[in-house]
């Protein structure tokens, strides 16, 4: 269980890692490469849901098959993820009305049918690339690995590769929790040790009784004891059987659909908050591309007259009452000027009382002014 916790946790963390680098590097492209950059995190987020949906049905010993393995789910957010839904490129998400159903809350699962949940439809691409292959986990996590370093050579992620690389780590970290698990599903317990086990067992039943009898001499306590002492043995011999391969659809196998329903709840209620902060970071880029406020341009223009050094001008974003809290002190420290320090409060402290400030004139500094 701790690898297969591995392998879920780490894939999942690599979701995170790329999510969030796509939403900051966002912020700073044109239109054209904020397009290409949602189309990207659909690819991405479809291809974690389809790899560890291949994990888990090879962890099963189940054949993956890509028409009939899945259930379909979308995302919540209707845009952006809307403009990507079409693309052709390998692993675009294309949610059809159709195939789509909503995402359910993890409960009860119906472990009778094989389908595991998946964020988007396979395509043809990718059911073609991976008809065939023995390793499936592999291929898709090379085609996430390909992306991330594509979109980063593209000039899409705006990312130092340093702290990029982490994301290609954790894909990595997943992998082997995932070939950990397969590790003990595909090696069986020793045959011979198995069978060895099963005779003595046979053996053991058929002397307890007659030993047990000899050392107590009772007809009455004999086949009490001998019952429990082979229901333990036996029993210790079962829970080996069971745990020998924890992988499958028996009842007492690790419930591997309901971790990797888990798993896609959880990449998808990630990609539907990242969808909602890029909506909240847009407002807030479009509010700063406003330019300074009008008490701004005038604080800079009499800054202009005063013959102020641009340098030491205030900042573009900020506001009036972010001016008005500084102390004539800290005007001081800044223009290295008293009677420019003086100059600024004042008219700072007008345009917070919202009277009407004439233009201003210019005026002769000391020598000594900054």
């Amino acid at each position: 269980m701790s690898s297969v916790q591995q392998m879920v946790s780490k894939w999942g963390d690599a979701f995170v890692e790329i999510s969030g680098f796509i939403a900051v590097s966002k912020e700073r492209l044109d239109k054209d490469k904020v397009k290409l950059l949602e189309e990207l995190r659909c690819r991405i987020v479809h291809w974690f849901s389809l790899l560890n949906a291949v994990a888990t049905i090879s962890l099963n010993d189940g054949e993956v098959d890509l028409e009939k393995s899945f259930i379909v789910y979308s995302l919540k957010g209707a845009s952006p993820w809307g403009a990507c839904q079409t693309s052709d490129r390998l692993g675009s998400l294309r949610a059809s009305s159709s195939s789509s159903v909503a995402l359910e809350p993890v409960g009860p699962v119906d472990l009778s049918t094989s389908k595991l949940p998946i964020i988007g439809e396979c395509t043809r691409t990718e059911k073609n690339a991976l008809a065939g292959k023995s390793d499936k986990p592999l291929v898709v996590a090379g085609w996430i690995t390909e992306e991330i370093t594509r979109a980063c050579l593209d000039g899409l992620l705006l990312i130092p590769p340093p702290i990029l690389s982490r994301c290609y780590q954790e894909v990595s970290n997943g992998m082997l929790g995932y070939n950990q698990a397969f590790k003990v599903s595909l090696v069986p317990f020793p045959f011979p040790f198995a069978q060895m086990l099963a005779l003595l067992l046979v053996v053991f039943l058929l002397i307890l009784p007659m030993m047990v009898l000899r050392m107590t001499q009772s007809a009455a306590l004999s086949p009490i004891l001998s019952f429990f002492c082979l229901l333990g043995y036996w029993g210790l011999n079962e829970i080996a059987v069971e745990l020998e391969n924890p992988f499958g659809d028996d009842d007492n196998d690790l419930p591997l659909k309901h971790v990797h329903t888990a798993f896609v709840k959880g990449i998808r209620d990630c990609a539907d908050d990242f969808i909602t902060a890029d909506s909240g970071g847009q407002a807030t880029r479009q509010t700063a591309d406003a330019g300074p406020s009008d008490e701004l341009k005038k604080v800079q223009r009499e800054l202009g007259l005063l013959g102020v050094p641009v340098s030491r001008y205030f900042s573009q974003q900020s506001g009036l009452e972010e001016l008005s809290k500084l102390s004539k002190s800290e005007l001081i420290a800044k223009f290295e000027s008293a009677e420019v320090a003086t100059r600024i409060h004042r008219l700072i402290g007008e345009l917070s009382e919202g009277d009407t400030v004439p233009l201003p004139v210019p005026v002769a500094l000391p020598s000594g002014g900054g």
